[in-house]
């Protein structure tokens, strides 16, 4: 490597030789070292951008020749050691690879693995009645808001593809998968019948679906008494309670388990006036 010679000389048909050697003077340039490890993130979500990947310097380099994965883009520091990189929606996993590259050629390559996780599609939400479904198997995490156009709020234990709607107003889906959030569903108006039946209160049943244990909430806007029974998928009463007195707001805690999966019936009563919710228990 470095300042380096080459002599030549010769000798005639008639023995005679050069007098001395000419010479030609030349500099070897090394080949760039290997490159360093990769540091960055390696997994995300399709559409991500600005990920940071950088390695350390490798020796020799003049410049640093970047290699990525379909859908992947370097949007600055191209042929340095530090670039900024945005990935589509369509991108896909793959290798995020770098090497020096001189006059000389490439030096060895170093990879690092990147997984990039599709964005779920929005599901499509339908209702018969009170029943709400998404299209979505898995993922789901259903949203309310008693107003159109509210930004809502997730309804606590709410991820099963099926949601018994317990309030009026507007439901929607949205679906996670791998950490990647898809955009929300169309939005579907509810009435729940009967809600103002008994004397202005309101009640409300979560989560809904459940494994057999659920919150019942009573609001009441005046001091009132009422009965509360829930009937199982046969129609048998399985739970009764009564003359519970509410004035203001009532939080009552309610365990089925072990409970056959189902559609369940709760009624409430008070003063001859009635008012029926429905759960789904399940496995």
């Amino acid at each position: 490597m470095g300042a380096q010679w080459v002599g030549v000389t010769y000798t005639n048909q008639n023995s005679c030789a050069a007098q001395s050697a000419t010479l030609l003077n030349i500099t070897i340039n090394p080949m760039p070292g290997p490159a360093g490890n990769i540091t960055g993130a390696t997994e995300f979500c399709a559409g991500t951008q600005g990920v940071v990947y950088f390695t350390t310097p490798i020796q020799d380099a003049l410049v640093y020749i970047w290699n990525l994965p379909t859908g992947a883009t370097i949007v600055s520091g191209d042929s340095t050691t530090s670039i900024v990189v945005d990935f589509a929606l369509n991108a896909i996993s793959g290798n995020i690879m770098v090497n020096g590259n001189n006059l000389c050629g490439h030096g060895d390559t170093t990879s690092l693995p990147v997984t990039v996780n599709p964005i779920p599609l929005a599901p499509v939400v339908t209702a018969s009645g009170d029943t709400l479904s998404s299209t979505a198997q898995q993922g789901n995490q259903w949203y309310y808001s008693p107003t159109q156009g509210g930004s809502g709020s997730a309804i606590p234990g709410a991820t099963d593809t099926i949601y018994l709607a317990t309030l009026t107003g507007w439901y929607w889906s949205q679906v996670t998968l791998n950490s990647c959030g898809s955009d929300t569903s169309n939005h579907l108006y509810v009435l729940i019948t009967g809600m103002e039946e008994i004397g202005g209160a309101q009640f409300n049943l979560y989560p809904v679906p459940n494994e057999g244990r659920f919150t019942l909430s009573i609001t009441s806007p005046v001091p009132n008494t009422f009965d509360e029974y829930i009937f199982n998928t046969l129609g048998q009463l399985i739970f009764e309670r009564k003359d519970v007195r509410v004035s203001g707001r009532s939080v009552q805690q309610i365990d089925l388990r072990p409970a056959t999966p189902g559609v369940y019936t709760v009624l409430i009563t008070s003063n001859g006036q009635k008012i029926v919710r429905r759960i789904i228990i399940k496995e």
